[in-house]
């Protein structure tokens, strides 16, 4: 497993925002995923719907329907979930937001 410096979490979801924007979708998945892998609870299945939306993006790209779908479900799901278990004081709106793009 890679080292990983939790301070940098913000970095990698920056550094996978500006993937994605590019349209490199493999390298969004990539930057997420390192940070993911130390995750736990409600920030884990976030990350994970996030590695999911851009996964299911390079599906698409390659012309897998079926697999960017199949993704794409599964991320909106956790989006849900995530909904659902909503706390008190919880800022659901990267949530919401997530779940918008997905539908």
């Amino acid at each position: 497993m890679e080292a990983y410096d939790p301070a940098q979490r913000e970095d990698y979801l920056r550094n996978g925002l500006a993937a994605l924007r590019r349209g490199d979708f493999f390298a969004a998945h990539e930057d997420w995923e390192i940070p993911w892998r130390h995750m736990l609870g409600w920030e884990r299945r976030f990350w994970q719907a996030l590695i999911q939306l851009s996964v299911g993006a390079y599906h698409h790209q390659n012309g897998n329907r079926t697999g960017c779908r199949n993704l794409w479900h599964k991320a909106l799901r956790h989006c849900e979930a995530l909904l659902s278990d909503a706390e008190a004081g919880r800022d659901n709106k990267p949530v919401l937001l997530l779940q918008k793009l997905l539908q």
